[in-house]
């Protein structure tokens, strides 16, 4: 069958499924959350596209990422050195192994967006123009999901958006019936045979079957389980030694310590399976990536790979058997494997409910939420630093809301704090056990607080189904591989609780992040642009605790009630005090916070003053002095700033800086700045006070303000 051959098929029965309106009709009226495509036949996207269903996640049953996919999510390919996912090389540096590896990277690459080329024809065909182009769509997934374990990979990219899953259809091992214990127990080995189901055995060339039973009668002591379509074929009577089976409990027998080694195609679920139970293997590749998990299986060292044509060559295969059977170094091998499976922290399933964000688990699932307010914690491979600042990040969730958040390993629901490659939280409860993942580059107390704000149930801020009135979002500059980050949520699937949208959220991105051209922003506030660099903060904002205290149903719950001041509101952990917008304090927020800073009276005329905080405290809390600029009554307070002194200048301020609280709405974040850029911006207060705060973590900082009444 030739290739075009196949590609006409394809469109044909693609383009009748989109012809079937009654199906179609069904499969919406099921409201679907998610639709999970497989990324080689593209089937899935223009059905998802017909029902209207957004929320497409993509899949990979090979081990690997497909070269088209990896471009269109801006993954970097290099066959130089990364085996091609339909490849037949290794990872040696060989320039001959490099130049073949390229040949089937772009061979791969064709193939797979011929496919989608063919998939794109259909939709547009059938849905119109307006349809989705099929790469906008992969590129704009929020996961592709891999048929990949990691312990038995070359070397590759990570992403945070790819997420591996090999291993998440071996089910667990049950014990054998009276049948299959007989078997097992005949002779001091027992080899399985398999080739899987789509190649199956009764297709193999009758000469090559009977040359691998001449491989088993040459084996007198050693049981064979021939996992075999027709059991009554002639080819096998009268072997003593050999069993055939229309179907085989694969995974219990590989399971057993009795079986010895199993010889396969290497698809992928064999060779997981084979890996859970310890077993070594012979791998017969017959096509797409089973050479390339054959070559992983030796470099591993638990298996032995055969060309297809040494099953006529007896002696090839006779001899592969007889160094499995003798040479300790494959069992020792498999099960070095087995035990690091069985020790890894995560299930493929973990990695899926843990390690990512699926955009239906925003908050209005009451089922995200943490159990009577309690969430629990352990510690994974965490160094002291990380325990520390995560302990902060706890409690100061914890002190102004109802959270009791506490580290308990034993507890049913839990998340696992440790140092990974990037920084990824769920979004609310998982169920079991779920991952926060601190990278180094974001190991300090706000960028924890940031990823705990994700666990307790908190989506990006600038995802908002609002958003669009207060930022604009620059598609064209954001890298590729991130732009699922920009999502939008929905009413209906996400809940403000009436809050407004806050630009110095916790849970906002900077106005920089993941550009392409980093002078360019990839957010811009719309109402004010003076808000640009309060983006991407890294202090929990009044409204954050807000947001979480309704979302748990906090609020109300003091059997008493007191009367804040400055749209303060009751902290449900100490019912005698009030939670106070930032730039106010006391037990009803009526006073400026105590600690550093003073009270400045203002006239109309101008006068100057140099803050300073230079408390270096890299990577904890932050250090904030708090003033109070007060004009007379009728009169406003205007400030100016001349000069500002920081060394760690930075996006979102989030080393040092000044906030200003112009703005009306006193429960917002002000105005921040902490560059020497910054000189010369000129703000006036909403009434006759102007709380400014400066405050620093990591760096010294100096501004100098000039101030008068207006």
């Amino acid at each position: 069958m030739s290739f075009s051959y196949f590609l006409s098929q394809f469109y044909n029965n693609l383009a009748g499924i989109l012809e079937e309106k009654k199906l179609l009709e069904s499969l919406k009226s099921e409201n679907f959350d998610v639709g999970i495509c497989e990324l080689f036949d593209f089937t899935g996207i223009p059905v998802f596209e017909a029902i209207g269903l957004k929320n497409i996640v993509g899949a990979h049953t090979t081990s690997c990422l497909m070269e088209g996919t990896a471009y269109a999510i801006g993954a970097p390919v290099i066959p130089s050195y990364m085996p091609a996912s339909q490849g037949v090389t290794d990872d040696s540096p060989s320039l001959v192994n490099r130049f073949i590896n390229i040949l089937f990277t772009f061979t791969s690459w064709y193939f797979q967006t011929s496919i989608a080329r063919a998939a794109e024809i259909a939709m547009v065909e059938k849905l119109g123009d307006s349809a989705t182009p099929i790469w906008d769509t992969v590129s704009n997934m929020s996961w592709i999901l891999t048929n990949t374990e990691p312990l038995l990979e070359f070397a590759k990219p990570t992403l945070h958006k790819v997420i591996d899953i090999g291993g998440i259809g071996v089910a667990k091992p049950k014990p054998l019936d009276e049948k299959w214990h007989k078997i097992l127990s005949l002779r001091e080995h027992t080899i399985l045979i398999s080739f899987g189901s789509v190649a199956a055995s009764i297709y193999m060339p009758y000469e090559m079957k009977v040359a691998i039973v001449d491989v088993v009668k040459s084996y007198p002591d050693v049981t064979f389980i021939w996992k075999y379509e027709e059991p009554g074929d002639s080819f096998a009577a009268g072997v003593e030694n050999l069993f055939l089976s229309k179907w085989t409990p694969q995974v219990d027998l590989l399971a057993d310590d009795r079986l010895t080694l199993f010889i396969t195609h290497g698809g992928a679920g064999s060779m997981m399976e084979s890996a859970t139970g310890g077993k070594p293997l012979i791998v017969v590749p017959l096509f797409g990536d089973q050479t390339r998990n054959a070559k992983l299986i030796a470099k591993f060292g638990f298996g032995i790979m055969l060309h297809k044509s040494s099953l006529l060559d007896r002696s090839a295969l006779r001899d592969a058997i007889g160094r499995a059977l003798k040479d300790e170094r494959y069992r020792k091998a498999a099960h070095r494997i087995r035990d690091l499976l069985a020790r890894r922290p995560f299930t493929p399933e973990q990695n899926i409910s843990g390690s990512s964000r699926v955009r239906r688990q925003a908050m209005r699932d009451p089922n995200l939420k943490w159990k009577d307010a309690k969430v629990n914690y352990f510690f994974g491979n965490a160094p002291e630093n990380l325990k520390a600042n995560f302990k902060k990040a706890a409690a100061a969730w914890a002190k102004s809301t109802c959270l009791n958040i506490v580290e308990d390993k034993n507890a049913e629901d839990k998340i696992q704090v440790m140092r990974g490659p990037s920084c990824l939280s769920a979004v609310g409860r998982q169920g079991k056990t779920q991952g926060i993942w601190i990278a180094d580059n974001c190991m300090t107390v706000g960028s924890i607080e940031h990823e705990l704000g994700h666990a307790l149930g908190l989506i990006h801020t600038h995802e908002r189904h609002d958003r669009d009135t207060y930022i604009d979002i620059i598609k064209d500059n954001i890298q590729q591989q991130y732009r699922s980050e920009f999502g939008k949520e929905t009413s209906e699937r996400t809940n403000s609780y009436e809050i407004p949208y806050e630009y110095g959220s916790i849970m906002h991105y900077n106005a920089y992040g993941f550009a392409i051209d980093k002078t360019k922003p990839v957010i811009v506030p719309k109402q004010d642009e003076k808000y640009t660099r309060t983006l991407g903060g890294r202090i929990l904002s009044f409204l954050d605790l807000l947001t979480v205290n309704k979302h748990y149903d906090c609020l109300g719950k003091c059997g008493n009630s007191i009367q804040c001041a400055n749209e303060g509101f009751q902290n449900p952990k100490n019912c005698s005090e009030c939670v106070c917008p930032t730039g106010y304090g006391g037990p009803t927020c009526d006073k400026r916070p105590p600690g550093c800073g003073k009270t400045v009276r203002v006239s109309t005329n101008a006068r100057k003053i140099d803050l300073f905080v230079g408390e270096l405290k890299e990577g904890q809390d932050y250090k904030a002095c708090n003033y109070w600029f007060e004009a007379p009554a009728g009169k406003k307070v205007e400030v100016k700033l001349l000069n500002l002194k920081n060394w760690a200048n930075m996006h979102g301020c989030t080393l040092a800086g000044v906030e200003i609280k112009a703005q009306a709405d006193q429960r917002h974040t002000g105005y921040r700045f902490c560059s020497p850029e910054d000189k010369g911006v000129t703000l006036v207060s909403s009434g006759k006070r102007l709380p400014v705060i400066i405050y620093n973590t990591g760096t010294a900082f100096e501004v100098t303000i000039e101030y008068k009444a207006v």
